[in-house]
Order: structure tokens, then sequence, then C-alpha cells
């Protein structure tokens, strides 16, 4: 069963948890990160980000062994194998397995 899914009235996302979505994503970023410019709202956030920064790649792909720095990285590559593509075009209903490949795509159209 779906629980229902409210759109964030800053930037139209349907998410379970606006309170919380609004406030990570939207509110006050008072956490810099002091490798680049960019900021967080919590520490947790900023702790995740510096992985990026970081040589470390722990979570490893049981299908083709390839190595990712973040869980989420590594199960938005899982859905490749599983050819799972739930972003799909607006023009073409072609699927993609990110929103940022889907939105580049459909740059093709304009």
């Amino acid at each position: 069963m779906h629980r229902p899914r409210n759109v964030c009235p800053q930037c139209g996302k349907n998410v379970i948890h606006l309170q919380e979505h609004i406030r990570g994503t939207h509110g006050e970023k008072l956490l810099k990160c002091e490798l680049c410019d960019k900021s967080f709202s919590s520490a947790n956030r900023l702790s995740k980000h510096k992985l990026v920064h970081a040589n470390v790649y722990k979570y490893e792909c049981e299908t083709c062994r390839k190595k990712y720095k973040t869980k989420f990285s590594l199960s938005v590559h899982q859905r490749s194998h599983a050819d799972v593509k739930p972003f799909q075009c607006l023009v073409c209903s072609k699927g993609f397995v990110t929103k940022r490949c889907r939105d580049d795509h459909m740059k093709n159209h304009r």
C-alpha cells in the first residue's frame, strides 16, 4: 500500500514527509563544507556530502563489482541491472535511471 505523498510548494517534488523535506532541502543552511562552497542544514547531510571529497568507495555492486562512495549511488546503479527506469520523459515516455538523465534528454525535445 502506498503512503500519500505531498507536493512541496517550493520545488514541486512529491515527498512523504513534507516538513522534513522543506527543512532539510530548503531550510537555512548553516553548516558549510570546508572543502567546497556547499552548505547544509544538518550535520548528517554535511557528513554524507564529505564522502564526495574522499576516495572511500565502501559500497560494491554484487553484480558487476563496481564500487560507489554512497549507498544511494549504489542503489541508483543497481537500477541499471534490474532495468528499472522510474523517470520517464514527459514528451516521448522514454525511461531513465535518474532524474538528471531524464532532464538532460528532455532538452533534446526543445
